[in-house]
């Protein structure tokens, strides 16, 4: 196919358009990837929501991991997190899902709409300390 001379400015200027969007969607995993902590404990939990350079936590597969008041200490609490927030076990097939004991109350809250805290491929114990019948929450 033969493009006129007059169709090449347009031609180049779409071809570099993709450039850029290829450039910069790279560096958005990269910046993504730099935001990722492990947490073994409940203290590191903790620290991980207050740090705002975190947004996602990975719990390693088939421990448990309990989230308690005394993990707070030196905490201001509550947490106002004005980012997403994702709290990950493994996603492999052959692995546990590690359980995470809510036991803390009140600690985090979320600020803006559209703040999501995400949990994936973790069990929830302990969550709430009402009726389990009644509609879902994460509150008290």
């Amino acid at each position: 196919m033969v493009f006129p001379r007059q169709r090449w400015p347009t031609l180049l200027l779409i071809a570099s358009s993709v450039l850029v969007a290829f450039v910069v969607a790279d560096g958005e995993v990269a910046d993504h990837e730099r935001d990722v902590r492990t947490a073994r404990s409940g203290a590191e939990l903790a620290a991980a929501f207050a740090d705002e350079g975190v947004s996602t936590v990975l719990v390693e597969a088939g421990g448990d991991l309990t989230l308690a008041d005394s993990d707070w200490e030196g905490i201001p609490v509550p947490v106002r997190l004005s980012r997403n927030f994702t709290i990950r076990g493994s996603a492999a097939p052959q692995a546990s899902w590690p359980v995470l004991h809510l036991l803390a109350r009140q600690k985090v809250q979320l600020m803006l709409d559209g703040v999501t805290l995400r949990l994936q491929y973790l069990v929830l114990h302990k969550y709430r300390s009402d009726n389990v019948l009644r509609a879902p929450a994460l509150h008290r």
